[in-house]
């Protein structure tokens, strides 16, 4: 797994500790959440971010998630398969789960219910949304394609044959990292299929990442390779073993290995340093919110850090991490919602998903509705004032 950081400061995943936190960036101490219990011997395979909500897919407890970053976790398995959860991502507040020998699942409350996509019977991996498409790399017959939410799905694989494991867009193309034959590439929406020669042609290729004008991919059993855009060079990293989750953020990069501790690029080196004191267990999965780094192991549970402890101060971010949301009424709210705000003059809004993604636009005036009527279901957030408020859309 992989963990952001910066200034050589880590945070990460140990084999058997729950949550922890380093203030040094060397050595790991200091369980930092209580109330996990048992979620901290989850066997973790997936964490995804979305503003403050934080989901973790496991092999043995289905879907953990927090909605306050980690401060406290809730396993929420209604109708979910507890087979290994590869991957999530959302379209429109509608969060899709790749689940190992079940295909596509999908939530339309943030984890609370489950229900089978149109994609059943299907050892899935990776998730890619495209433009509001979603892409399902698989092990039992390489792409699938779904334009109208996962409802029907189609087999894209064209020039490909192989078990998919990892997809990845930079730019116009689409890579594909497969297991036992390196990684494919595809310039038309994943329609056809071209082999990337390099030194990872018949590697077990796992993860795929993009960091500075690199792409690294991460290997079973053969350390991490980086690919030069500009050189179109390969080049074979310093260290072996499994690699399954990297992760880069503020211009640092990091990657974890299944045995080998975790390693830190930092900003402006081309020199991995490997920071692991203190460390033990499996990392297979990282993310971020605005205020942490989290990290997944497997046997070992959830870990996170506070990235003010890394240096990096500045994520690009549009949601806060603390809400006060009684300023906005009704809430939850069907096709309006009003400000509870006491001044005259005319106030600007924007209105923002769980992606930080600007909806809606205007001005607010004289106690006047603000029409939400065309809105999915689901949770917003409306910023003013330099104020953020969260509401729900039923």
């Amino acid at each position: 797994g992989l963990d952001f950081a910066q200034d050589g400061k880590l945070i990460i995943g140990t084999s058997n500790g729950g949550i922890i936190v380093s203030y040094d960036g060397y050595n790991f101490s200091h369980p930092v959440n209580i109330t996990f219990n048992s979620q901290s011997n989850a066997n973790v395979r997936s964490l995804a971010a979305f503003g403050n909500l934080i989901f973790a897919g496991s092999d043995d407890k289905g879907l953990i998630r927090s909605v306050d970053e980690g401060n406290t976790w809730l396993i929420s398995n209604d109708g979910l398969p507890l087979n290994g959860m590869y991957d999530m991502d959302m379209i429109d507040n509608i969060l899709f789960a790749s689940i190992m020998n079940d295909g596509v699942y999908y939530s339309t409350n943030y984890g609370n219910t489950w229900k089978p996509s149109g994609l059943v019977n299907t050892d899935t991996r990776s998730l890619l949304v495209i433009n509001k498409v979603l892409y399902a790399a698989s092990t039992n017959n390489g792409i699938y394609k779904s334009a109208d939410m996962g409802k029907t799905w189609e087999p894209l694989n064209a020039g490909f044959n192989k078990i998919a494991v990892d997809l990845l867009q930079v730019e116009d193309t689409v890579y594909m990292s497969t297991w036992g034959d390196g990684i494919y590439y595809s310039s038309d929406s994943c329609e056809n299929w071209s082999k990337m020669t390099s030194y990872t042609s018949n590697q077990l290729v796992v993860t795929l990442i993009i960091h500075n004008e690199k792409m690294y991919a991460g290997t079973y059993g053969n350390g991490l390779y980086s690919y030069d855009f500009n050189t179109k060079i390969w080049t074979q990293e310093n260290f072996g073993d499994h690699n399954y989750a990297n992760l880069s953020i503020e211009s640092n990069l990091f990657t974890g290995n299944w045995s080998g501790g975790v390693h830190h690029l930092k900003k402006n080196s081309n020199t991995f340093e490997k920071l692991s004191n203190g460390l033990t267990g499996n990392i297979m999965a990282l993310t971020n919110s605005k205020n942490y780094i989290f990290a997944g192991s497997y046997y070992g549970g959830i870990f996170r850090l506070p990235l003010s402890v890394l240096g990096i101060t500045d994520i690009k971010s549009e949601i806060p991490v603390t809400i006060e949301s009684t300023l906005v009424y009704p809430n939850p709210a069907n096709d309006f919602i009003k400000m509870n705000v006491n001044q005259d003059d005319a106030v600007n809004y924007e209105i923002y998903d769980l992606y930080g993604r600007k909806l809606l636009k205007g001005k607010y005036q004289n106690h006047n509705k603000i029409d939400i009527s065309a809105l999915n279901k689901g949770v917003y957030f409306i910023k003013f004032n330099d104020e953020f408020c969260r509401f729900i859309k039923n």
